[in-house]
């Protein structure tokens, strides 16, 4: 069975049409993206998909990109020689087999089951586990590194103690993606980035139909603006000339009021005038009363003011006296004392100072002294006569002691003279001299017996001088500013004053009154102000009076003929208004609504320019919503890349099973040995021994080691590279693709599976073995690298 080619349309990133295969190997080339996956995904949904499908993720995987438009899938399959054809498409969710000679079979289980016996393959599972290569298997390889056993165990399934093992690794790997809870995972994240790029999408194409509403809006807001402009302009024009009714009917009121109220001023002025004539003849005569009391308070109110200035004259004259005394008195008291202070001596103080101190000092030298005793012998030959003297005191015997100073006399022949020395710069002897002499100057000086006479001396002295002192600062105090000569001048100037002052008193005694009756007098005159007051209150009112209306009759009569002319126009011109007459409820209507109307029209201009500033201010356009599908589809497809990994895995994970049930016995060795076939026709013999172990455990043969490496040691196999694990890798995959499918021969399909081998020699054997195994079995290479040239390629993209 092969199949001869693949009819697409809107299907993925592949473009409409149709793709055929050679019988033998076929070579399908093209770059990244150019829709290589897509074509093996159009196989599988040709060959297992089901077109009535209600899963959204396949739907949305498999429709052209950026379309909400449905596919369509052709697959057309060769057996004996006999043309078959399977249709699937998903607009009209229709399922369709065609036989070449047969009845057309729409039943999606029968065709399921017609396509399981067709490849000898029941379900896709089986078909990805076995027949179907991709390359995302390869990157898984190298990924996780899973040894050479848990792939034949996971293609076949079986019955090794690394079974369980594998699915938990292949669990782990599925919930990386995403989590059994499904919150969290690679692929959990995506999915939620995708949701928050399609509430995005929605959110803009949201503000899209809101900008295409404001400008509708606004071109129906503009329009009824432009109608409530013209019936407000109509509304407007009744309401003037309303209004001039009204004003001509205020006018006319006005000139009423006017007429009134110059009518009233004239009559205020006339009685103004005659209230005023007589109120100022009542003042003349209050006026003269109001004279006669005042001038007899007056001269009262003077001859106590004369009173009072001659009793304070006395007062001031008497006091002068008495200070002019006191000065007197104390300066005989100065002068006395002068003379007693100018007969006593005066202490110098540093004299005093001195003998005050000098005493004490000669004591501590004569203590001093007293503490350096001194002593003297005297031994004479034979009978000489000699006198001892010891600090003035004679001595008998040869032995004395002395502080001071010691005299031996040797009558007739000499005298010696001891003296004590004793003292830091000079001796003491000779500072107590000096310092008692000090002492007897300073007493002869001021002839004091002692220093307490002394002391006495100075303290009469300046006891004596403090009383001048005293004295001097009293007199000096009652003295202030001014000499004797001139207070005794001030003295006399005072008395002159009085006798003036007295003249005066006794000039006004006949007008003198007792307090009594210049109190009564005053309340008199207090009385007349009173009453004047009110009279000229009354003047000052009335003048206000004046004031305010005019005091001229003439001009006030004049008003009021001009007040009865303006009235007559006024009425007239109410008449020829009369056809717009109105009364106020009627105008206070119309009014309300021209108000309304115009606050309408306010309203209809603030939403204008609100919409016109909306559709101004919003910066999204169409370009901004094709840029969001377009990062909504690029996070799109990489979710779809993520969940196909998924499927991957859980396909895997339930093709373990699968192959677990399909499993017979004698695998392992016919594995081992096609294995080896295979290894050796890619490595060119460089390992071409491989041995499968009843656990599904492999090992291949090193010539350099010389021994068999456990692909289940890592360490054994950290020397082979990657290159050569993924050709251990394809050998198993072949060997149990021929295993399982044993007589029968689906296509073979690989997706970029040599794109790892770093030997182009070895890249050239496995496109050799290819093509043998072609030979037997149709063979799809899907690539985006280089070949060999005599290969047939079908260029994509």
């Amino acid at each position: 069975m092969r199949i001869r080619s693949v009819e697409t349309a809107g299907f993925g990133k592949l473009p409409d049409g149709k793709i055929h295969f050679a019988e033998g190997l076929t070579v399908i080339k093209g770059p990244n993206e150019a829709g290589k996956s897509f074509t093996i995904r159009a196989i599988c949904q040709g060959l297992y998909g089901d077109a009535a499908t209600t899963d959204r993720k396949v739907r949305e995987y498999c429709r052209k990109w950026g379309s909400e438009g449905d596919f369509f899938v052709r697959l057309e399959l060769e057996e004996n020689g006999k043309s078959v054809i399977v249709t699937r498409d998903y607009q009209e969710r229709r399922n369709v087999l065609y036989a070449e000679g047969q009845k057309e079979i729409r039943d999606k289980k029968k065709i399921a089951q017609r396509v399981g016996e067709l490849l000898g393959l029941p379900t896709e599972q089986a078909f990805l586990a076995t027949a179907c290569i991709r390359q995302e298997e390869v990157e898984a390889l190298d990924e996780e590194k899973p040894s050479i056993q848990s792939i034949i165990e996971e293609k076949i399934a079986g019955s090794g103690s690394d079974t369980e093992k594998l699915l938990r690794r292949l669990r782990q790997k599925m919930e990386g993606l995403r989590s059994k809870s499904g919150r969290k995972g690679r692929l959990v994240e995506l999915e939620a980035e995708l949701r928050e790029l399609e509430e995005e999408l929605v959110e803009r194409r949201e503000r899209i139909r809101r900008l295409a509403e404001n400008r509708r809006e606004l071109a129906r807001v503009s329009a009824e603006l432009e109608e409530g402009k013209r019936l407000l302009s109509d509304k407007e024009k009744v309401l003037e000339n309303n209004r001039k009714y009204m004003n001509a009917l205020k006018e006319v009121e006005r000139w009423e009021g006017e007429f009134d109220r110059a009518q009233r001023d004239l009559d205020r002025c006339r009685e103004a005038k005659r209230a005023m004539e007589e109120l100022r003849k009542s003042i003349h005569i209050l006026e003269k009363e109001l004279e006669e009391v005042a001038g007899r308070i007056e001269r009262a109110e003077k001859f106590a003011k004369a009173d009072e200035v001659w009793t304070d004259l006395a007062e001031e004259v008497r006091r002068l006296e008495e200070r002019l005394q006191r000065i007197r008195e104390l300066e005989e008291s100065v002068s006395a004392l002068q003379k007693q202070v100018e007969g006593m001596t005066a202490v110098d103080p540093a004299d005093l100072r001195r003998a005050v101190t000098l005493p004490g000092e000669i004591s501590s030298l004569e203590t001093s002294l007293e503490a350096q005793l001194f002593g003297v012998e005297v031994k004479a030959e034979g009978d000489a006569a000699y006198a001892i003297t010891a600090d003035g005191v004679r001595v008998d015997g040869p032995r004395a002691e002395a502080h001071r100073e010691a005299v031996v006399e040797f009558p007739g022949v000499a005298t010696v003279h001891f003296k004590n020395l004793t003292g830091r710069e000079r001796p003491l002897v000779d500072e107590l001299a000096e310092k008692r002499e000090a002492l007897e100057r300073i007493l002869e000086k001021y002839g004091a017996a002692d220093v307490e006479e002394l002391e006495a001396l100075d303290r009469k002295y300046r006891e004596k001088r403090s009383e001048l002192e005293a004295a001097r600062r009293d007199r000096d105090i009652q003295l202030g500013q001014d000499s004797l000569e001139e207070l005794e001048a001030a003295l006399r100037e005072k008395r002159a004053d009085l006798e003036k002052a007295k003249e005066a008193r006794d000039s006004l005694l006949p007008h003198a009154l007792s307090e009594e009756d210049l109190k009564r007098g005053k309340e008199e005159r207090e009385a007349l102000e009173k009453k004047r007051q009110e009279l000229e209150r009354k003047v000052s009112e009335n003048q206000g009076v004046l004031n305010a209306v005019g005091d001229d009759e003439d001009k006030l009569q004049e008003r009021v003929r001009r007040c009865a002319r303006e009235l007559h126009v006024a009425r007239v011109a109410l008449e020829e208004l009369d056809p717009y007459k109105c009364g106020p409820d009627e105008f206070g209507r119309l009014e309300r609504e021209v108000e309304e109307l115009g606050e309408r029209v306010k309203e209809l201009e603030s939403r204008e320019t609100v919409l016109k500033d909306r559709i101004a201010q919003e910066t999204l356009g169409e370009e901004d919503l094709a840029a969001s599908e377009e990062r909504l589809e690029s996070v799109r497809r990489r979710t779809e890349t993520l969940r196909r990994r998924y499927e991957v895995n859980r396909i895997i994970a339930e093709n373990l099973e699968w192959s677990r049930e399909q499993s017979i016995s004698g695998f392992s060795q016919e594995i081992g040995e096609r294995m080896g076939e295979i290894l050796a026709a890619i490595t060119g013999g460089k390992y071409g021994k491989v041995e499968v172990d009843g656990n599904l455990g492999v090992k291949v043969y090193s010539g350099e080691k010389g021994d068999f490496l456990d692909l289940e040691d890592r360490e054994a196999t950290a020397a082979l590279s990657t290159g050569t694990l993924d050709q251990i890798y394809l050998a198993a995959r072949l060997a149990v693709l021929e295993a399982v499918t044993g007589d029968r021969n689906p296509p073979l399909i690989l997706d970029d599976t040599f794109v790892s081998f770093d030997d182009m020699g070895r890249k050239q054997n496995a496109f050799e073995l290819l093509k043998r195994i072609a030979e037997e079995r149709q063979v799809l290479y899907f690539t985006c690298h280089e070949c060999p040239p005599d290969l047939q390629v079908v260029e994509l993209g």
